[in-house]
């Protein structure tokens, strides 16, 4: 169930950017957030995979020239499976 979403700036230097989108997902026992950042926003490029500290699994994909992280207390594959399943669509007009 999404429990939020909004926009977030990482550092108050970034409010001239595009903002982060923030999305926290729950299951009632932990909780999973999405991040979208545009690329564009980014000084560096950022490195894609799956990567963990501790009990946390972090995964980073890029989709249309946007990366996709997703942070949670959540098995590996449940994290990798969630990015993996952000896409792109055009909006409607």
């Amino acid at each position: 169930m999404l429990t939020s979403c909004a926009p977030r700036w990482l550092a108050p230097q970034q409010r001239t950017r595009s903002p982060v989108l923030q999305a926290i997902y729950s299951d009632g026992l932990t909780y999973v957030s999405v991040f979208i950042e545009p690329l564009e926003a980014r000084p560096d490029r950022a490195a894609t995979g799956l990567a963990s500290m501790g009990a946390i699994n972090i995964y980073t994909r890029e989709v249309a020239n946007h990366m996709i992280t997703v942070v949670g207390e959540a098995p590996a594959v449940s994290v990798q499976r969630i990015a993996d399943a952000v896409e792109f669509r055009r909006p409607t007009q």
